[in-house]
């Protein structure tokens, strides 16, 4: 009797750990916005939030043809962290990808942003060139943008300047 009340509270223990540490502190905060460039909506351009504090995680959303976008971090459009960010826009000419094609939906978006995304931050010899200023493609200085994400926020407006790559 005494070793299945030992069994039952590790149990116990073990489910409780197991579930704070599977998103029960994972609380997004619904995060959309608008690029522009001089002036005019930038469409198909990917934005990344990276997170420049502790507590925050990456995300990643992708522009229409209004230059709308919404941030994924788990799910999709579900925001980002609470947190300070560096804003990190990038615009490369439509590719396949992995369960699409060029210009079709690919099967899993999430997957398609993430590996299109690393490509970009690593900078892919011989992959496509970013059509947008240089300035916006890393984090940190001389790239301007950066939001603070935090319930209530509205939207947020990146406003992109600057002559068209050579």
């Amino acid at each position: 009797m005494r070793v299945r009340g030992l069994v039952w509270g590790a149990l116990a223990v073990i489910l409780g750990v197991a579930g704070n540490g599977c998103g029960g502190s994972k609380k997004t905060v619904r995060v959309d916005g608008t690029i522009t460039w001089d002036g005019a909506p930038v469409a198909g351009a990917t934005v990344t939030f990276v997170p420049t504090g502790e507590g925050g995680k990456e995300a990643i959303g992708l522009t229409d043809n209004s230059g709308n976008f919404e941030l994924t971090t788990f799910n999709s459009n579900d925001g980002a962290m609470p947190g300070e960010y560096a804003i990190i826009v990038t615009k490369k000419p439509p590719v396949t990808v992995p369960g699409g094609g060029q210009g079709g939906p690919p099967a899993d978006p999430m997957a398609a942003m993430k590996e299109f995304s690393k490509g970009a931050k690593v900078g892919v010899s011989g992959g496509p060139k970013n059509e947008l200023p240089a300035v916006y493609e890393k984090a940190g200085s001389p790239n301007p943008l950066k939001a603070k994400v935090e319930s209530g926020m509205g939207k947020v407006e990146l406003k992109l300047t600057g002559a068209k790559p050579k």
